[in-house]
């Protein structure tokens, strides 16, 4: 079963106690800093948890594979994902802790990468969970998850694929998908790179500010287009590195 991860950077989540005061201080309220990772084989980082809160709470660390759905929201995982899930590759002290209110904590990430691994981009998460030993003042139990991206060696391969281009309406406006394919072994980041352009007009340009493609995955990034043209016409999607085709689509 998969659930959604909650990637955490500067910005505290807070669980609150039934009945407690909005002015008070939460009881639990965790950061965890950096938000991802990224490692190569025998290489060690740390992750540096703060408590907000009033209370101190004893957080489990374990580890889980991790998947991005088309549309890039990430959620947790058990399956193989394309025989790229990197858990087993990641070793993670403490496994138990406590930290004290207003305290921080340090917790340790390694990766061994196998010698037969695929060469590329693997994917995995850190997953932080807290138990608090003050039961009855809190009803929320918190999980944090850090991403991780381990690049095993070998020959790099880089392939993004256009794969098509639908138009959805959205009131007067018309929303236009780039759908995308990543068939190369590294991780593909889309920001600045993908045109929409349509007869007569300026390229769009979709904002995929903070979209990644992993290897092995298909995507859907999108732009707006809220001009007057309407009918049958052929636009013509290009992404840097990857060439450039024509669709035909109907406004």
């Amino acid at each position: 079963m998969r659930l959604r991860v909650a990637l955490l950077a500067t910005a505290a989540l807070a669980a609150v106690a039934p009945g407690a005061s909005a002015r008070a201080r939460p009881v639990v309220s965790l950061s965890a800093s950096p938000a991802r990772l990224t490692l190569a084989s025998g290489e060690l980082q740390r992750i540096r948890l703060r408590n907000f809160g009033a209370s101190r709470v004893t957080v489990d660390s374990s580890l889980s594979g991790l998947a991005v759905d088309v549309r890039g929201r990430p959620a947790l995982t058990s399956r193989p994902t394309e025989g790229r899930n990197a858990a087993g590759w990641l070793r993670v002290r403490p496994r138990r802790f406590t930290i004290q209110a207003r305290g921080v904590a340090t917790v340790s990430v390694r990766a061994r990468v196998p010698r037969r691994a695929q060469p590329g981009d693997h994917q995995a998460a850190v997953v932080l969970a807290t138990r608090p030993l003050e039961r009855g003042r809190v009803g929320v139990r918190m999980r944090l998850a850090v991403r991780v991206s381990i690049r095993a060696p070998g020959r790099v391969r880089r392939r993004v694929e256009i794969r098509g281009l639908v138009v959805r309406r959205v009131g007067r406006a018309r929303l236009l998908e780039v759908r995308l394919a990543n068939r190369g072994n590294v991780t593909e980041k889309l920001a600045g790179r993908v045109t929409v352009s349509l007869p007569g007009r300026a390229a769009l340009r979709v904002r995929a500010s903070r979209r990644e493609l992993l290897p092995g995955r298909d995507g859907v990034v999108a732009v707006m287009y809220r001009g007057t043209a309407r009918g049958v016409l052929h636009a013509r999607v290009g992404v840097r590195g990857a060439g450039a085709k024509t669709f035909r689509i109907r406004l």
